[in-house]
């Protein structure tokens, strides 16, 4: 890790009652009650300068304001605007105002791709089209997985059901990232609601969801009642120096995933570093668990342990995989290890190394 960075675990595309959410204080309430560092609200069909009101310091947990678009042909996130986008006549537009702020796009539902999408969800943005992807949503993973009687075992116990992305869908990502870098959240997409056959009940109320997915920055040192504090979470978020995380499984800190060149210089997830030859990967884990590092998608090593060393054989995408229980626990951001003729990667087999 860099010298004086510092690791937050956030929870990432939570709604208020602004927009079929809880309210602001039963969501501070749930930050703290589970450890999060940080929160990003994302409501949609709201007045973005409202709700900035509510960004910043709130005792120990760090609020930033995005917004859910809605537009006709496709929904997405938008990080780091100051104007709200509403709802746009075209996808296409809606860009092109996140843009001109210099905001960020986050892609959204890639659960469902390849499967008949419920009622109201829009199908999944094309990884071309956007800035980062929300690859794991426990919200919408819950819609897509959890059928009849399931869906109260998932309610139950979340935990024990939740298996992460899908294997085609976390190989187009790779994929996607043989060309530019594309950083990955994960998200809980927080909607507060009671079900009519559990109507005693509040349905993944925050104190459930916020202990399921969580995106994990690295990032200077957030100062503390500071507005810079915000800057330097939506830069972390944005150039992927970071990893998801799903809590209910054990705690994550102490997970560290490294390129180390042929002179020393370490770099980790969200960089892109130039191919010389005898660099290694190194991964650390808190405790013991399945591992697998994978190159464009094909898996350079799998094996359970808590360290790992291992040459880097060639340029590629490189980034780790952790299970528990033969479930997701860790997963990181990639490190792009390009050549030296641009920025691109040469897509590699690992047959060609082996």
């Amino acid at each position: 890790m860099a010298e004086g960075w510092k690791t937050y675990s956030g929870v990432v595309h939570v709604h208020t009652d602004k927009s079929g959410g809880a309210p602001f204080e039963a969501i501070l309430r749930a930050a703290k009650e589970t450890k999060a560092d940080f929160v990003v609200l994302s409501d949609c069909g709201i007045r973005l300068g409202e709700a900035k009101s509510l960004e910043g310091w709130h005792d120990d947990v760090l609020v930033l304001v995005g917004e859910e678009v809605c537009c006709p042909d496709g929904h997405f996130l938008a990080f780091g605007i100051d104007e709200e986008i509403g709802h746009t006549t075209a996808f296409s537009h809606g860009l092109e105002l996140v843009r001109a702020q210099a905001g960020s796009v986050v892609g959204t539902h890639y659960h469902f791709e390849g499967m008949t999408l419920p009622a109201g969800v829009p199908p999944p943005l094309p990884f071309e089209s956007v800035d980062l992807a929300e690859l794991w949503s426990f919200h919408d993973e819950f819609v897509a997985r959890a059928k009849g009687r399931m869906a109260v075992q998932f309610h139950g116990r979340p935990e024990r059901l939740l298996m992460g992305p899908e294997s085609n869908l976390l190989r187009r990502w790779d994929a996607e990232q043989v060309h530019r870098p594309l950083p990955a959240v994960g998200s809980v997409t927080s909607l507060w609601r009671k079900e009519p056959l559990l109507d005693w009940k509040e349905f993944f109320p925050c104190g459930v969801s916020f202990r399921t997915i969580r995106t994990v920055i690295r990032c200077p040192e957030l100062p503390q009642r500071s507005a810079a504090a915000c800057n330097i979470a939506w830069n972390a978020l944005r150039r992927g120096t970071s990893y998801l995380a799903n809590i209910s499984l054990g705690d994550p800190a102490g997970f560290d995933f490294a390129f180390i060149d042929a002179v020393g210089n370490e770099y980790r997830m969200g960089d892109s570093v130039l191919w010389r030859r005898n660099g290694r990967i190194r991964v650390t884990l808190p405790h013991a668990a399945e591992v697998i590092i994978r190159l464009n998608s094909f898996p350079l090593l799998w094996g359970t342990g808590k360290d790992f060393d291992f040459p880097a054989p060639c340029p590629g995408v490189y980034r780790v995989e952790v299970r528990s229980d033969r479930r997701y626990w860790i997963l990181s951001n990639a490190i792009r290890v390009v050549k030296e003729d641009g920025a691109t990667v040469r897509p590699t087999t690992v047959i060609e190394f082996t």
